[in-house]
């Protein structure tokens, strides 16, 4: 099943299925934001509410070992200070399976590592101005935010009813601009994210061994 996507943004009213089929019509445009591309992050954390908030009950991105590795290095931190570690039942676990296959391999063993929240928000977001992290060292779900890939590996949109530039854009192209991101790279972070899901799949099973 495809992710919902959030009815009022224009993207989605003029092609509920834009990221999925080939781009064949012509889309009415408005003028394109200029103050977001490449920095619609940023921008959202300006403004309000963002995907690196959660209310109570929602979790933050879902983290590989590497994921780990790469923010203890970038941030000097200890893992203990940014990851959360969620125990799963077995149905909890095919729930993220399911809605979530691209990171699959993350929930072996019935766990999940996910970025720990501090009063109510993501600790690298600097209120204002967004997360405080390199992009290299970015969690790879983050970088795919807010688009995603379902089990037949096409491109889809995450269910996120707060995120400016899904709300603002009016085109495929325009919304890829404001994540200063192309559908090339996308392909490379999924690539990448299968890749090292895999290895933390096996690193969990090998403990468990």
């Amino acid at each position: 099943m495809l992710p919902v996507v959030h009815d009022r943004s224009p993207l989605v009213r003029l092609r509920r299925r834009l990221l999925v089929e080939p781009p064949a019509v012509t889309l009415p445009t408005a003028p394109p934001r200029e103050d977001l591309l490449g920095a619609a992050c940023a921008e959202c954390a300006r403004q309000g509410t963002c995907c690196c908030e959660v209310a109570e009950g929602e979790k933050l991105a879902t983290l590989s070992f590497r994921d780990v590795r790469r923010i203890e290095e970038a941030s000097g931190l200890a893992e203990h200070r940014f990851v959360e570690r969620e125990e799963l039942d077995p149905l909890e676990r095919l729930a993220y399976e399911t809605f979530r296959p691209l990171y699959r391999g993350l929930f072996v063993g019935n766990v999940r590592l996910g970025l720990k929240p501090r009063r109510g928000a993501c600790v690298f977001l600097e209120r204002g101005r967004g997360c405080r992290l390199p992009p290299e060292a970015k969690p790879l779900a983050c970088r795919l935010y807010p688009f995603d890939y379902n089990l037949a590996g096409e491109l889809t949109l995450v269910d996120a009813p707060h995120c400016l530039a899904i709300n603002e854009a009016c085109s495929e192209r325009e919304l890829l601009r404001m994540f200063g991101t192309s559908r090339r790279q996308l392909r490379a972070l999924r690539k990448q994210t299968l890749e090292e899901a895999a290895e933390h799949a096996r690193l969990l099973r090998h403990h468990a061994g």
